[in-house]
């Protein structure tokens, strides 16, 4: 993004003044255009950096309030005026506006034509552009690389830092870890922003920014977005992937329980070799605690709509949860299923 204020940065702007609106320096310029009617407002798309002598308002300049509030409310950027060409000093009333709506009103030095502002703005708004479409494609291209060739986490971190120009972590909140980058792994980072990882109400974890490094760009940090916005995509499927893989094998797990309960085992070679899979060992045998939820199935004989069907699988999960916590007490190495009630 093009700020006012970077316009006015620029060398040949040097004698430009911000007169009024100076709090509305940081407003995005998308484009320069000269004013030729006085209801010019009617034709702004939104980011206009516009350019008067002041010709059209000579007769009225009381006008110009009127006009400094029109503008601003279709989304100009600001008001290039000339002085000592037609108008020769600014309405205390228009002043009062501009700095009201911090809309910014700029003094054009009298010696300037017209095509002395508008070049080197368009130049300044097209050479950012192809920064910023070549800034995309080398995130795309190495995003894309990553996701084919299935990149770990500390990489995903590495790539990002390298295009924001800023210290990474990633929180995971699906499996409770934080990871970093080899850089940082030993001593972490001080957090100075985050960003959330999630799909609509589904969170994933959240990225953590630490410093920033010397070779920031302040005027490119809109755009370090997009970096962001593929970094955290790739979290997602990574994440995903590892979900998907969880389940699947805590529903393997769960059948191997079902199956010693309901007594579906051939031998107790059977048992001990499948429990190895999952790091269990059941050599020595073991203790069986049955949970029950009294009276639970009698709810199914009533009425039942979403609602209590879902407090019941509230309960069921709470009370899945409290007996884990009991057994842990007393068997650190315990295994679990669930069976309806």
């Amino acid at each position: 993004m093009i700020r006012l204020r970077d316009i006015l940065a620029m060398d040949i702007f040097r004698n430009f003044k911000i007169i009024a609106g100076k709090n509305g320096s940081d407003r995005e310029v998308k484009t320069v255009s000269v004013m030729d009617a006085p209801d010019i407002y009617k034709w702004m798309k939104g980011g206009e950096f516009l350019i008067t002598s002041g010709y059209v308002v000579k007769d009225q300049p009381e006008y110009l309030a009127f006009l400094i509030e029109n503008l601003d409310k279709h989304g100009a950027c600001a008001l290039g005026i000339k002085l000592d060409r037609f108008i020769y000093e600014y309405p205390q009333d228009a002043i009062e506006k501009a700095n009201k709506l911090n809309f910014p009103i700029i003094a054009i030095p009298f010696e300037f034509a017209f095509a002395d502002v508008i070049n080197p703005v368009l130049q300044e708004v097209i050479n950012h552009q192809s920064r910023i479409l070549q800034y995309s494609e080398r995130v795309h291209q190495a995003c894309t690389k990553m996701v084919l060739e299935d990149e770990d986490i500390s990489t995903i971190l590495s790539f990002l830092e390298e295009h924001i120009h800023q210290e990474a972590a990633f929180v995971d909140t699906c499996f409770d870890k934080t990871y970093y980058t080899k850089d940082t792994a030993q001593g972490g980072i001080e957090e100075t922003g985050r960003y959330r990882i999630h799909i609509n109400e589904e969170e994933y974890g959240y990225l953590v920014f630490g410093s920033k490094w010397n070779d920031y760009d302040e005027s490119f940090r809109d755009y370090y977005q997009i970096a962001i916005e593929q970094a955290g995509t790739i979290l997602i499927l990574k994440l995903q992937k590892k979900l998907t893989a969880r389940q699947i094998e805590a529903d393997y797990r769960e059948q191997f329980v079902q199956d010693m309960l309901t007594r579906n085992i051939n031998s107790k070679e059977e048992i001990i070799n499948r429990a190895m899979i999952y790091n269990w060992d059941f050599y020595l045998g073991g203790i069986v605690f049955i949970v029950d939820i009294d009276h639970f199935k009698k709810q199914y004989l009533k009425h039942l709509d979403e609602n209590v069907n879902r407090r019941m699988m509230e309960m069921m999960t709470r009370v899945l949860l409290i007996s884990k916590q009991r057994v842990g007490q007393e068997y650190a190495h315990y295994v679990y299923s669930k069976l309806s009630d």
